[in-house]
């Protein structure tokens, strides 16, 4: 049922995106230049026009395949939105830079498996597939760059909404919040949900040479919302991982720094980020399983109490 809401809603959404589009920049053709893009070889040969269309798009479709979508399957099952994705519950007030630091520190371990994800070679035998998955990421990093090239405030304050909020709120609350926990309420085991809806987090992307930092990351978002029962915890590190890179795009095309520290390797900074993020993860577990059970033993004692009285 799912599957069946995402692709009316992603159709709809898309067919709505490009009529906006069509009306604010008359004679464009959205539709003609997007599903075209492959023949685009460079940042330089996308107008400024086509570059707020792209933006335009992707805010529209973010908004109806992520969120709209979850919060029509959760109407037709008949809960709670906010409760049936966790957004009800808050993480405790020291989580929040536990979090924050947890995405720092494992930046350099996914900077590590990207770096290795990209010299992925597929057998001699599936060279023409290899050449097609390469030729399709390259037209998603030319898509990236023509969306974080902007040198403004503004541009940069719109990237930091549509990139930052919406993809962090919108990705999560859908893979999360829904598939997570539908995978979860399905098969019984924490960490096979977890990894099933990451690895649909990454596939979904299409982006073969970036999956498996993807992939990781999906399940680090995973078990940051699991371990706390909050989606706000996921919500956070995924702002704060998009903001990063928003943030490091904005201070390379205005010339503050010199090189994307974002896709920077270090392997040693790997190899101590590891038990560096193990430690943290144990730590945010502990701290909200703690504080979680204080609260409830704080209300069963409560209501403890009104009984006697």
């Amino acid at each position: 049922m799912l599957l069946g809401i995402y692709l009316i809603v992603e159709y709809i959404f898309a067919l709505m995106a490009v009529e906006i589009i069509n009306a604010i920049f008359p004679g464009m053709d959205f539709l003609h230049f997007i599903t075209g893009f492959e023949k685009i070889k460079s940042v330089q040969e996308v107008t400024l026009d086509q570059e707020h269309a792209i933006k335009i798009y992707q805010f529209a479709t973010s908004l109806g395949r992520f969120i709209f979508v979850a919060w029509f399957f959760v109407y037709l099952c008949g809960d709670n939105f906010f409760e049936s994705v966790s957004l009800n519950k808050n993480i405790q007030s020291v989580s929040y830079g536990t979090v924050i630091l947890i995405v720092m520190a494992s930046g350099a371990i996914i900077s590590l498996i990207h770096d290795w994800n990209q010299h992925l070679h597929l057998p001699a035998s599936m060279a023409e597939m290899e050449s097609q998955m390469r030729s399709l990421e390259q037209q998603a990093k030319i898509q990236t760059e023509v969306f974080l090239r902007t040198t403004t405030t503004g541009g940069f304050l719109l990237n930091i909404l549509i990139i930052g909020l919406l993809a962090a709120v919108g990705e999560e609350i859908f893979f999360r919040g829904v598939l997570q926990n539908i995978f979860f309420r399905g098969i019984g085991n924490a960490h096979i949900a977890i990894w099933s809806s990451a690895f649909l987090f990454s596939f979904i992307h299409f982006q073969f040479f970036g999956f498996f930092p993807r992939l990781l990351m999906g399940a680090l978002l995973g078990y940051l919302y699991y371990y706390s029962g909050s989606l706000w915890s996921a919500i956070l590190a995924h702002f704060v991982n998009n903001v990063a890179t928003v943030i490091a795009y904005f201070l390379l095309n205005k010339g503050i720094i010199t090189e994307n520290v974002t896709e920077t390797v270090n392997v040693w900074a790997a190899l101590i980020a590891i038990p560096v993020v193990f430690l943290l993860i144990r730590y945010f577990k502990k701290t909200e399983t703690q504080l979680s059970f204080a609260v409830a033993k704080k209300q069963e004692d409560n209501i403890t109490l009104d009984g006697i009285k």
